[in-house]
C-alpha cells in the first residue's frame, strides 16, 4: 500500500511539473458542443446577460500602466467605464470607446437647426454641442461632416476640445431658402 501511495504521489508531481498543455472548449448555460471556432460560448435562458468588468476612468487609467501598455496579451481587453457608460476596448495604443458616434448629442446655447438660410446667407453659430452618455475623450471632441449643401455650406471649429462651431451659408440669390445637413459625430 505504501509503494501505491509513493508511485501515485510520484506520477502527480511529475503531471503537475510536465509542461503538459491542455486545451478546451467550454459552453455556460446549456448542454451542448462548442462550436468549432469559439474557445467560449455564453448561451442566455432569455432572461440574463453578460456583466462585463465595471471600472470609472481613474482605475481604467491606473491599470494602464507601462507593463500593461507594452503587453501584447492586453489588446483586446474590454470594459465597461462606469464614468462615461461605454464599453471600451484596449488597442495595444490606446482605450477606445464604443460609444463614439453613438451618442444623443444636444447643443447650447440652442440647435443649430431650424429656419432655413435666406437667399442673401448668413452665419449662425456659435454652438457647442454635449454628448449623453459623455464619450468624448479625444481632441478634436468631434467630427463635423457636411452631408448634403458642401458648395455653399461651411463649418468653423472654435474651439477643439469643446466641439464649439460656427456655421455659413454663401449668398445665392437665385434661392428662396436653402437647408443642408451636417453631421456631427464625438470622437
Amino acid at each position: 500500500m505504501k509503494s501505491f501511495k509513493k508511485n501515485l504521489l510520484a506520477a502527480f508531481v511529475a503531471v503537475m511539473f510536465t509542461g503538459a498543455s491542455i486545451q478546451a472548449q467550454v459552453v455556460i448555460g446549456a448542454y451542448q458542443e462548442p462550436q468549432s471556432y469559439s474557445v467560449l460560448e455564453l448561451i442566455s435562458n432569455g432572461s440574463m446577460g453578460f456583466r462585463l468588468p465595471q471600472l470609472t476612468t481613474s482605475q481604467r487609467d491606473a491599470i494602464t500602466d507601462a507593463g500593461f501598455k507594452a503587453s501584447d496579451l492586453a489588446k483586446g481587453l474590454v470594459i465597461y467605464n462606469t464614468t462615461n457608460e461605454c464599453v471600451e476596448y484596449w488597442s495595444s495604443v490606446k482605450w477606445v470607446s464604443l460609444c463614439k458616434g453613438q451618442a444623443h448629442i444636444t447643443f447650447s446655447p440652442n440647435p443649430p437647426n431650424g429656419s432655413p438660410f435666406p437667399p442673401e446667407g448668413e452665419d449662425r453659430g456659435p454652438f457647442v454641442p454635449s454628448d449623453n452618455p459623455n464619450c468624448t475623450t479625444e481632441t478634436p471632441a468631434y467630427t463635423f461632416a457636411v452631408m448634403t449643401g458642401t458648395d455653399f455650406l461651411h463649418v468653423q471649429v472654435e474651439n477643439e476640445s469643446t466641439g464649439a462651431f460656427r456655421v455659413s451659408m454663401d449668398e445665392n440669390p437665385a434661392a428662396t431658402s436653402r437647408n443642408a445637413i451636417l453631421r456631427i459625430t464625438n470622437n
